[in-house]
């Protein structure tokens, strides 16, 4: 990812990956990896996009994260916004920076939690 898209990200998110273990235990509340602090860019306006059964749904927010290829974040993850929400995740897409050589990841969020 270039210096200028970088320079571009002037948010910071944290992102906390599900533990793989927390699905299989069963457990009511899930487990959480060690939180990362990614830069981003993260938008508050109202956008409609599709959840992971495909419905469609208003997002309260978005961000460009600078991920490169070594974070996946998905839907069962938990990410902190700037402003200390944590909303579900609502879609994510990965999209590759101009030379296709490292990505940055859409995140749409629901209402801030």
């Amino acid at each position: 990812m270039s210096t200028t898209q970088l320079s571009r990200m002037k948010d910071e998110i944290t992102w906390e990956a599900r533990a793989a273990d927390a699905a299989a235990s069963g457990y009511v509340s899930a487990a959480y990896e060690d939180g990362v602090l990614l830069r981003a860019q993260v938008d508050y306006s109202p956008e409609r996009v599709r959840n992971d059964a495909g419905e469609e749904v208003v997002a309260g927010a978005m961000a460009w994260v600078a991920t490169g290829d070594e974070f996946l974040i998905s839907t069962k993850d938990r990410i902190t916004l700037p402003d200390g929400s944590t909303p579900e995740i609502i879609n994510v897409a990965r999209h590759p920076d101009a030379r296709a050589a490292s990505f940055m990841t859409l995140v749409w969020f629901g209402g801030r939690g």
